[in-house]
């Protein structure tokens, strides 16, 4: 069964609409819809990161050739989602309020500790824009 759809000038119209109207409440929290969906399988980590850029993407998958520290994570701006998976065999420290990056790739945990990703744990983080720090949500 052939499903029609309208093609008028007005459905297009209202269509264009909606995207611009969506497009301004994304942007009025800071969202960007194509981020929310990338998933990034970066270098490995081979050395302690202090600022570490995750680029673009919204999940990143971490890998390590030992145990390691990311005492901060760079491009944060106001709602930004991410998500920190350990997909290696060694465990990824996450500091907390490590002084040895930017205040403002700082990282909020939930247990004001310092947090260990072992093997196919992760952390879920957003960009708080009063505090410029990254926090730790469950």
């Amino acid at each position: 069964m052939a499903v029609q759809v309208d093609q008028s000038p007005l459905l297009q119209d209202d269509l264009v609409l909606l995207k611009r109207q969506l497009e301004k409440v994304f942007n009025a929290y800071g969202l960007i819809i194509n981020e929310l969906l990338v998933t990034e399988s970066p270098a490995q980590i081979t050395a302690n990161q202090n600022d570490y850029d995750p680029m673009a993407a919204g999940l990143l998958r971490l890998t390590s050739d030992a145990a390691r520290t990311v005492t901060g994570v760079g491009r944060g701006r106001d709602g930004k989602r991410l998500v920190l998976v350990n997909v290696g065999s060694f465990g990824i420290t996450i500091s907390h309020q490590s002084v040895s990056s930017a205040a403002i790739n700082r990282v909020i945990t939930g247990t004001a500790a310092d947090v260990v990703l072992a093997t196919d744990d992760y952390m879920s983080l957003y960009y708080d824009h009063v505090t410029l720090r990254w926090r730790e949500i469950t």
